[in-house]
């Protein structure tokens, strides 16, 4: 009897203790969200107004406090005030604000509406948006970034690419499983119109590695080099093979394998491959994709002489000076059956006919043109203060048929220089331009721009920025008071252009120019910088 009184009491006393930690549990989760509901409310009181100011300082405060309540309620406020931001750093501050907004019910409160920003003219809300939630590092949030890449459809794509971006610059480590399972998907349409997801998957591949996941990330990457045959989903995933593995970008899946089956032990006289057949070039650098722009530079200063490298001598032409065997197969930049195939030699440029930096860049642009098949389609951009298509009828990419080559080498001919130096105007305007015409909306998310626009952009200039289309006027040093002559702000803004569309931009200098504009331009955007600075003089 005294044994059930003792188990009777026992038994009530245990009751009565998981009664009293649920109610305490109860009672702090409440006490949780009566604190948090406050802290929103004195938000609101204090900064509501500021979320619409003028001021963007305002703006940024506002949505900062906020994100910081972690309330639902905040969570939209903020991303609707993100949605109407039209500055681009104050959008990328509230976007990074969101990382405080990682509760459920704000990570289910911001997926009601960041899964409906389909359209280019808010993908970079979206982007931004998921900045905040892959630097918030919680379980939901990794669970929306999964739903966001890998269960819309493609023809979301802007929601895919955004997600993909985002995590690569947070460089979120944990979402690598998610990067890997998309690069072992291949759609249909991804070659195409939708091109951005693979290419945007591989530079996310490069910024989400580590080494628990290094060889896992280089299996995915070179399924891309087996599976796909556009030639620029292919350099993105060597660019991506490369960083990771601290190799050459080769394209050889042979190659790759072999590292795989060594668990990366390959040294450095191992890593040789047999080369594609070489592509075009402007000044030795290579054309990716094509599709290519060429923005030159038709300053004042351009007038100025120029000499010829002084291991230059004018070399008699043979009958076989212009064309080449190179063997074809799998190599480091493509892959193919083995064989020789004849070339086009690149023809040196006749120095005996060149006096001015002009003259420089329109014979190596001329030389160039003239290499091209009619596989590659291309435009070209001039500028000095203003900024101007080659040939103002035509404004969208053409085929390098015998015909239009003729077009364009002609005006090439006939360029004389002129004016300042408008480079931000000149290289947006190289952005703008895709096979359908120029670009209606920001070239940064407008639909054809995306898609259809430059692959490679070869920018020449032989001098630094001294005008801009927002300059109203000129300072006493003659420069132009405009935003965009600063090269910060060029840099700041090409980047941004360039997040999604990932054109490869070369650069050129000529004589005394802003070599660490240029160098940086060419370094941020997968190209490389050719520094001409002792081929002419002031």
């Amino acid at each position: 009897m005294f044994s059930m009184i003792q188990r009777t009491s026992a038994f009530f006393f245990t009751a009565s203790a998981v009664f009293a930690l649920t109610l305490s549990v109860h009672t702090s989760v409440r006490a949780d969200d009566v604190a948090q509901e406050e802290a929103y409310k004195a938000a609101k009181k204090e900064y509501g107004k500021w979320l619409k100011s003028k001021d963007p300082k305002e703006r940024e405060a506002a949505a900062l406090a906020y994100a910081k309540t972690n309330h639902s309620k905040a969570a939209e406020d903020v991303l609707e005030a993100l949605t109407k931001e039209t500055d681009n750093t104050i959008a990328t501050v509230m976007g990074r604000s969101i990382q405080h907004l990682n509760s459920p019910e704000c990570i289910a409160a911001i997926e009601k509406d960041v899964l409906k920003l389909k359209s280019g003219s808010e993908l970079f809300t979206a982007y931004y948006a998921f900045q905040g939630i892959a630097l918030g590092k919680s379980e939901g949030g990794d669970a929306l970034i999964r739903k966001a890449i890998l269960q819309t459809k493609d023809s979301e794509m802007y929601i895919k690419v955004a997600a993909l971006e985002a995590i690569a610059l947070a460089k979120h480590t944990a979402a690598a499983d998610i990067v890997m399972e998309l690069l072992k998907t291949k759609g249909k349409t991804w070659e195409k119109e939708h091109i951005l997801i693979p290419i945007s998957a591989c530079t996310a591949a490069a910024r989400v590695w580590n080494e628990e996941n290094r060889f896992k990330l280089v299996e995915s990457l070179i399924g891309v080099l087996e599976q796909y045959e556009n030639d620029r989903i292919k350099y993105f995933a060597a660019q991506a093979l490369s960083v990771i593995t601290m190799q050459k970008a080769y394209w050889d899946v042979k190659f790759w394998r072999y590292w795989l089956s060594m668990e990366g032990a390959v040294g450095d006289d191992e890593g040789k491959t047999s080369a594609r057949a070489p592509k075009p070039t402007f000044f030795d650098m290579e054309v990716v994709g094509n599709r290519v722009v060429f923005v030159i530079d038709i300053s004042g200063s351009m007038q100025y002489p120029v000499a010829p490298p002084e291991n230059w001598v004018k070399k008699p032409k043979s009958k076989t000076d212009n064309k080449k065997k190179v063997k074809t197969g799998e190599g480091k930049e493509g892959e193919g059956k083995e064989g020789e195939k004849e070339e086009p030699e690149k023809e040196d440029l006749d120095w005996s006919k060149i006096k001015t930096k002009m003259d420089l860049a329109k014979a190596e642009l001329i030389r160039t043109l003239n290499s091209f098949d009619e596989n590659y389609h291309v435009n070209v951009v001039t500028y000095g203060t203003k900024h101007q298509l080659l040939i103002p009828g035509i404004k969208n990419f053409v085929a390098c048929d015998k015909s239009n080559k003729q077009k364009l080498t002609a005006a090439v001919s006939k360029l004389q220089p002129i004016d300042l130096t408008n480079i931000h105007g000149a290289m947006i305007h190289g952005f703008s331009i895709t096979t359908k015409g120029e670009a209606k909306n920001d070239p940064a998310w407008d639909a054809d721009a995306l898609v259809f626009g430059a692959e490679t952009m070869f920018f020449l200039t032989d001098g630094a920025p001294t005008w801009s289309d927002d300059s109203k006027g000129q300072d006493a040093s003659g420069m132009g008071d405009g935003k965009f002559v600063n090269p910060q702000a060029i840099v700041d803004d090409i980047a941004r252009v360039n997040t999604f569309r990932k054109m490869v931009i070369h650069t050129v200098g000529i004589g005394i120019h802003d070599s660490g504009l240029l160098s940086y331009l060419a370094a941020t955007n997968g190209g490389t910088y050719t520094d001409l600075s002792g081929a002419a003089t002031q």
